[in-house]
C-alpha cells in the first residue's frame, strides 16, 4: 500500500530467495508475494513510477539483482511447476 497505492486480496509467499550474491553490496533475502488487485498501481512514498507490463513485455535485460530469477520462477510455477512454491502451512 506504501509503494503503490493498491488494496490487494489473496496475498501469499511465493518464495524465498537468499543467495549472498544476489546484491553485490550485502547480503540480502528477498521474500516474494503473489496477490491480486484490481486497481491500477500509483506510485507513491519512495517510488518514482509505477505501472502494470504484460508478462510477454518483461524487460529483462533491465532487471535488477535476481529479479528475473523471480519472475522466471513465478512464470513456470503459474505454468504448471508447483515445485517452486511455498508449501501451504
Amino acid at each position: 500500500m506504501e509503494e503503490v497505492n493498491l488494496h490487494l486480496t489473496d496475498l501469499r509467499q511465493f518464495h524465498v530467495y537468499s543467495d549472498p550474491t544476489r546484491d553485490f553490496r550485502h547480503h540480502s533475502v528477498e521474500v516474494a508475494h503473489t496477490a491480486k488487485s484490481f486497481q491500477l498501481p500509483i506510485a507513491g512514498d519512495d517510488a518514482a513510477k509505477a505501472f502494470v507490463v504484460k508478462l510477454e513485455d518483461i524487460p529483462w535485460s533491465e532487471l535488477a539483482f535476481d529479479h528475473f530469477q523471480v519472475l522466471k520462477d513465478y512464470i513456470e510455477c503459474r505454468n504448471g511447476n508447483q515445485s517452486l512454491a511455498m508449501p501451504k502451512p
